[in-house]
């Protein structure tokens, strides 16, 4: 926005730069800026945080990337690394056309253990990384789409992996437990919660 005629930085503000709108639609542009900014405060760091995400909320992959500062289109793996941190995207309910090789074995087992499982045939070198990073952040949602509308994820909250030992299975995919920061609402276990048939 700044690159454009219409705004300029001043005194750690961003503002409107004297141009022929008039005084109405002048101070009506700048109280729309001021509002857009203050919400997007709200919505996405908290009146009281530096976190990025807020515990709870629903998340597009997209919007992850770009709090990230990272491209937004890059939204196809379910899981990305940055810094030491692992971000996961799960969908614990897979559709009934989804392959059963990639109907992977995802849920809360209890109100603060999620269970996770990574994609198959994963390489020696993305599960090494894995296993070596500071903590998870977890983005949920029960299933891809209801009445036909894609669902965003729900910000679970970050928690410290556990690679389960011998726990390789015929895809090549391999299992973590997640000791959650926080503990799941009831209705989000209930949601979240490892289906029967994934249990191992």
């Amino acid at each position: 926005m700044l690159k454009t005629d219409f705004f300029k930085q001043q005194d750690d503000e961003i503002v409107l730069k004297n141009i022929s709108l008039g005084v109405e639609l002048s101070e009506y542009m700048q109280d729309l800026l001021e509002y857009g900014l203050g919400k997007f405060d709200v919505d996405f760091y908290g009146l009281d945080t530096k976190d990025k995400f807020q515990l709870w909320k629903p998340y597009r992959k997209e919007q992850v990337q770009q709090l990230l500062l990272n491209n937004p289109g890059d939204i196809m793996k379910g899981t990305k690394i940055y810094d030491d941190i692992a971000y996961t995207f799960v969908t614990v309910i897979k559709d009934n056309a989804t392959n059963e090789a990639l109907k992977y074995s995802d849920g809360y087992i209890d109100a603060q253990t999620f269970q996770w499982e990574t994609v198959a045939r994963i390489t020696d070198k993305e599960l090494n990384a894995l296993k070596h990073c500071k903590k998870m952040q977890a983005f949920v949602r029960k299933t891809d789409k209801e009445d036909g509308i894609l669902l965003p994820f729900t910000y679970v909250g970050s928690g410290t992996m556990e690679y389960i030992e011998g726990s390789k299975k015929e895809n090549g995919a391999h299992l973590f437990h997640v000791r959650m920061e926080h503990e799941a609402p009831e209705d989000l276990y209930f949601d979240f919660k490892l289906p029967p048939e994934m249990k191992e």
